[in-house]
């Protein structure tokens, strides 16, 4: 069940809770917050109000170039707004309990209201998430033996409210992404001596020394050789992955991504690491050769700090066993059935059984939950190779992709020089032609963002009503959320909610913000 707060912190009863303040300051992405902006020191506790932790913001960002001001506002103000709080029940150990929850930016946390409270947060970033039945979500990481959280919610209202709030997040965290590399590409790409030959519509392979990490198989970075295959006027192109230069050739065919729908460079947490970032996501089409299941596997296992740790949701012995998790073993990800698994945009309803050996470990009233991966038929039809070779690989939808600088060159343009060829290949954002500028086009890095003082894509409520027009539904949630911003751009929509009242709502002191 969902229990609402009052604004000042209890429920409407009248019972003892802490304030919606304390909360805040609780959550790790406040947390986190004021740790940067106190250079990083160890405070087991955040000492940074709203208003100070604005203007340290304003301070770092004002040290870049003007361009970048208004998406890193926007960007720091998504990691603390607060998406949806309440109670929610959760499976621990074959019984469901009640845990207070708060999604704030991309990390859900969860905690009771016990003598020994701890804290338990899931970061949605690279979480799987899928739709168990209509009153049942499921929160996973393949590659983390035990992982997997089952939450369940008392009406199809409280349902909706949670479901909205956790797409809505992982939404508006890939688009601002998206529009920061919009800035990073204007600010950056146009000063490089060769532009007018990078930004042509002539087409070229592409081959790079590349840092790579599949989030859903291991948390492990692992060197390899990528070639980026272009496009053609009837064709998409492609991403090979090797292990190395001297053998690119199908035999040691690592990966092979098909087909691309978002590539962006994730913005790097510090203003002032821009320069020095060249990590990108790809979201997509990625098919993994599963003789190379080796090389993503831990020479030793890596036990996953109680703070970031979701195999279990608290350490209390009524929700479950304190201890450590195996983050080296690959064997969930890969032991997998099918080859194809929806990716996480698709909301399914599933409602026949899924086997695999970490659900045999449930109790038998987790055994009772059915989930199931569903298949997706890809945008594209699949090469020979893949077709003839289809069970050696299995598809996964998300890659960080980190280019290996050469000397003299800085990591932001390497990241460009590769972000160029892999956006015409795929055919994204309106390229090989020329970048789409269009904020009502959904096609755009640009796409429906938020003009200061507004902050948020969207209110948690306009999706809730495009999340009920679908109940019981298979959908794409980027597609019905990209939707509803259209129909309110048509009449002039530029954005929701206030980034003062924001940042004010960290701290019960009123102040006036100076937002540019």
């Amino acid at each position: 069940m969902i229990k609402i707060l009052n604004s000042n912190g209890t429920t409407p009863s009248g019972a003892s809770k802490r304030t919606v303040s304390d909360k805040v300051k609780a959550s790790p992405s406040f947390v986190r917050s004021s740790r940067i902006f106190e250079d990083g020191l160890n405070s087991s506790s955040p000492s940074l109000s709203g208003k100070t932790l604005l203007l340290e913001n304003k301070a770092q960002i004002e040290a870049l170039p003007k361009e970048f001001h208004p998406v890193l506002y926007l960007i720091n103000a998504q990691k603390l707004r607060t998406y949806s709080t309440g109670t929610l029940e959760v499976l621990a150990e074959g019984s469901w309990v009640d845990v207070d929850a708060r999604l704030i930016g991309n990390e859900l946390t969860m905690w009771r209201n016990t003598e020994s409270e701890e804290f338990k947060y899931i970061n949605l970033i690279d979480y799987q998430l899928e739709v168990v039945n209509k009153l049942q979500i499921k929160l996973y990481q393949d590659f983390v033996e035990d992982s997997q959280v089952y939450i369940r919610f008392e009406s199809q209202v409280e349902f909706n409210q949670w479901l909205s709030a956790i797409i809505l997040s992982k939404f508006e965290y890939v688009k601002l992404n998206e529009a920061f590399t919009a800035v990073v590409l204007s600010s950056k790409a146009s000063k490089l001596s060769d532009t007018h030959i990078l930004m042509s519509k002539k087409r070229y392979s592409k081959s790079e020394f590349c840092n790579i990490r599949l989030p859903q198989i291991s948390s492990k970075w692992l060197k390899v050789y990528m070639v980026i295959v272009p496009s053609d006027n009837k064709h998409l192109g492609r991403i090979e992955i090797y292990q190395d230069d001297k053998k690119v050739n199908k035999k040691h065919l690592i990966a092979y991504i098909a087909n691309a729908n978002h590539v962006f460079n994730v913005y790097p947490e510090l203003p002032a690491m821009v320069d020095f970032n060249s990590i990108m996501n790809l979201k997509g089409e990625i098919h993994i050769n599963k003789h190379f299941e080796h090389l993503f596997a831990h020479n030793n296992s890596i036990p996953i700090p109680k703070s970031d740790s979701s195999s279990s949701l608290l350490a209390s012995p009524k929700m479950s066993h304190s201890r450590s998790t195996s983050v080296n073993s690959t064997s969930s990800f890969f032991g997998s059935p099918g080859t194809s698994p929806k990716p996480s945009s698709m909301m399914t309803f599933a409602n026949r059984d899924r086997s695999s050996s970490n659900e045999s470990k449930q109790s038998s009233k987790a055994s009772e939950i059915v989930v199931e991966k569903e298949l997706k038929e890809p945008k594209r039809t699949p090469s020979t190779f893949l077709k003839k070779h289809s069970n050696d690989f299995i598809m996964t939808d998300s890659i960080y992709i980190m280019p290996i600088s050469h000397p003299g060159v800085s990591p932001i343009e390497t990241m460009i020089r590769n972000f160029i060829p892999i956006i015409d290949s795929f055919k994204l954002y309106g390229r090989p032609q020329m970048l789409i500028s269009d904020r009502k086009d959904a096609n755009c890095l640009l796409f429906g963002l938020p003009s200061l003082p507004r902050y948020e894509y969207l209110s948690r409520e306009h999706v809730e009503e495009a999340v009920a027009a679908h109940a019981g539904q298979e959908f794409d949630y980027e597609k019905i959320i990209s939707d509803k911003i259209q129909q309110l751009q048509a009449k002039g929509y530029r954005g929701d909610g206030d980034i003062s009242n924001l940042y004010n709502s960290l701290n019960s002191t009123s102040y006036d913000l100076a937002i540019p």
